[in-house]
C-alpha cells in the first residue's frame, strides 16, 4: 500500500515539474519576443542594446529546455529575425559606409551565418505551411548577406568567417532547392564558385 501511495505522489510530482518546465519555457519565448519587438520599435540605442541582450538571453534559455518538437519552430524563428535584423543593420551601413548601430553588442559575431542557422531549425521542424514560409524566406534573405560578408571576412584575413560564410550559403541553397524555392545561387556556376572559395577559406 505505501509503495502504491508513493508510486501517485510520484506521479503527481513529474507531472508537476513538466507543467512548470513548459509554462517556464512559454515565458521566456513570450519574454524574448516582446524584448525583440521593443528592440524594433525603439530609437534610443542605449534601450534597443538592452532589449537586443534580453531577447537573445530568453530565447537562448528557452531552447535549452524540453519542449515538443513543433513548439521549437516558432523559437528558432523568433531568434533568426533577430539575428536576421543585425545583420541587415550591418549591411546597411556597410552598403552606406558609415558606421554600425552602437546597439550591436560586440560578442555577436557572424550574424548572417547564425541567422541562417536558427532559420534551417526553424524548417526542420515546421509543421505549418507558415513557418515553412517563413523559414524559406528568411533562408533567401541570409544568403544576401552571407556573400557579401564572406567576401569581405575573406579579404580581411578572417578565414573562418569566410568559411562559415559560403558553406552557409551552400548549406541555405540546399534547403531551398530540397523545399523547392528559389535559391540566390541559381545562376550556373554559383555553386561551384561558392565550393570553391568555401574551401579556399578552408585551406587558409
Amino acid at each position: 500500500m505505501k509503495k502504491l501511495i508513493f508510486g501517485f505522489i510520484a506521479i503527481f510530482l513529474l507531472a508537476g515539474f513538466q507543467e512548470a518546465s513548459a509554462q517556464e519555457w512559454k515565458d521566456l519565448y513570450k519574454e524574448g519576443r516582446k524584448s525583440f519587438t521593443r528592440y524594433s520599435a525603439s530609437t534610443d540605442d542605449a534601450e534597443k542594446k538592452e532589449y537586443l541582450v534580453s531577447a537573445l538571453r530568453d530565447l537562448d534559455k528557452a531552447l535549452e529546455m524540453d519542449m515538443p518538437d513543433e513548439e521549437k519552430s516558432d523559437i528558432y524563428l523568433v531568434r533568426a529575425d533577430v539575428y536576421a535584423s543585425i545583420a541587415k543593420e550591418i549591411n546597411t551601413a556597410k552598403t552606406l559606409q558609415v558606421a554600425t548601430a552602437a546597439y550591436i553588442p560586440e560578442d555577436i559575431t557572424y550574424p548572417s551565418v547564425r541567422g541562417m542557422m536558427d532559420y534551417a531549425e526553424a524548417l526542420k521542424y515546421a509543421d505549418k505551411g507558415r513557418h515553412e514560409r517563413a523559414a524559406t524566406a528568411g533562408l533567401r534573405e541570409m544568403q544576401n548577406y552571407m556573400s557579401f560578408r564572406g567576401i569581405e571576412y575573406f579579404q580581411a584575413g578572417d578565414f573562418g568567417g569566410a568559411m562559415a560564410a559560403f558553406e552557409g550559403m551552400l548549406d541555405a541553397h540546399k534547403l531551398l532547392n530540397e523545399a523547392g524555392e528559389e535559391s540566390a545561387l541559381a545562376a550556373e556556376g554559383d555553386v561551384n564558385n561558392h565550393k570553391y572559395l568555401a574551401a579556399l577559406a578552408t585551406f587558409n
